[in-house]
């Protein structure tokens, strides 16, 4: 999980920074943190690359809530932290889907009770959410958006509803991450997502209109992982 921590006083940032680690060392959570003292270089340079980010609301330059409504223009998936002086504020943070808020000075009791809360949403979410390695960073899209991956070499394609886009490493790794009830392989070079599969005709399998190869040694499993999905009604 990345964390990013947006805030202008340091020893706030700190704080958060801190409780960030003890809450994961005693709940066996990986979370990484990056902090920042102010939002515009960070919406700037923002490519959908973190999970959560704890957005202080009284911030120069740019405030928390006008940072977070231009965030959720580029993101509508990032788990939002409000970091505030007064509880009333945080009210606002229902027009950008916030998780909730945390009042300075911070108490670490308050502090747990939402991180727990934080990683109930994440874990929910990595479910339906996949991460892809791009030439420009880390770009996170619905699986569901993905219609196949396909592999040239070492180069990974992701053929989505967004357009495609271009990965690299191994077909093998990414299956293994992906759910191994909605994917399924047709060929070596093709990696499907079942819920984009349109029909079956001979030895060909049309996933979101494009025609793709089923190899004779994968025919027999990919017809049994097509007919239990089909059969789970999904």
């Amino acid at each position: 999980m990345r964390i990013a921590i947006i805030d202008d006083e340091e020893a706030i940032g700190a704080q958060i920074e801190n409780l960030v680690k003890n809450y994961s060392k005693k709940n066996n959570v990986i979370a990484d943190t990056v902090r920042y003292n102010e939002a515009v270089s960070f919406l700037e340079n923002y490519n959908s690359d973190f999970d959560v980010i704890f957005l202080d609301i009284k911030m120069p330059k740019l405030n928390g809530m006008r940072a977070a409504e231009m965030l959720r223009a580029k993101d509508n998936d990032v788990i939002i932290v409000f970091v505030t002086n007064l509880r009333q504020y945080a009210i606002c943070g229902y027009s950008v889907d916030a998780i909730g808020f945390v009042v300075k000075p911070i108490d670490e009791y308050d502090f747990t009770v939402l991180m727990d809360k934080v990683v109930r949403r994440f874990e929910a979410r990595r479910q339906t959410e996949c991460t892809i390695k791009t030439a420009e960073g880390l770009r996170r899209i619905r699986v569901r958006d993905i219609d196949y991956i396909e592999i040239i070499k070492h180069k990974l394609i992701y053929h989505t509803t967004l357009g495609d886009i271009a990965s690299w490493g191994s077909l093998v790794a990414v299956e293994s991450e992906l759910s191994k009830e909605h994917f399924s392989r047709c060929n070596v070079c093709y990696l499907v997502n079942l819920y984009r599969v349109q029909e079956i005709n001979g030895d060909f399998v049309t996933v979101a209109g494009t025609p793709l190869k089923i190899a004779r040694s994968r025919k027999k499993d990919f017809f049994a992982d097509i007919a239990k999905f089909w059969g789970n009604d999904n």
